[in-house]
C-alpha cells in the first residue's frame, strides 16, 4: 500500500512540475506561428553575414519596418525574434553569389 501511494505521489509531482513547461512551449509555438503568418518573405533579404534587411515598406502584421538591417535578438515581438522567424519561414541560408558573366572579346 505504501509503495502504491509513493508511486502515485511521484507521478503527481512529476506531472505538476512538467505540465506548466509543456503549456508554455505550446504557447510559444503558437506565437511563432502567428508571427510567421504575418511575415511576407519577399519583404526581407538575407545578407551574407546572416543578418536580414527589410524592404522599404516591409510589414509584420500592421507594423511597418522601413529599410532596416537587423540580426538576432534585435527585433523582438514578445519573446519571438524576427530573425529566427525569418530563418525558419524564409530560409536560413544565404543564396550563393551570382556566377560571373563570361567576358566578351
Amino acid at each position: 500500500m505504501r509503495k502504491k501511494l509513493f508511486v502515485a505521489i511521484l507521478i503527481g509531482a512529476t506531472f505538476s512540475w512538467t505540465f506548466p513547461f509543456a503549456v508554455e512551449a505550446a504557447a510559444g509555438a503558437k506565437k511563432t506561428a502567428s508571427i510567421a503568418a504575418k511575415v511576407n518573405c519577399g519583404d526581407f533579404t538575407k545578407n551574407p553575414d546572416g543578418s536580414w534587411t527589410s524592404a522599404r515598406h516591409a510589414k509584420v502584421g500592421k507594423l511597418e519596418i522601413q529599410s532596416t538591417t537587423f540580426g538576432k535578438r534585435v527585433l523582438m515581438f514578445g519573446a519571438e525574434d524576427l530573425a529566427d522567424v525569418l530563418d525558419a519561414k524564409c530560409g536560413a541560408t544565404v543564396p550563393p553569389p551570382p556566377l560571373p558573366q563570361p567576358q566578351q572579346q
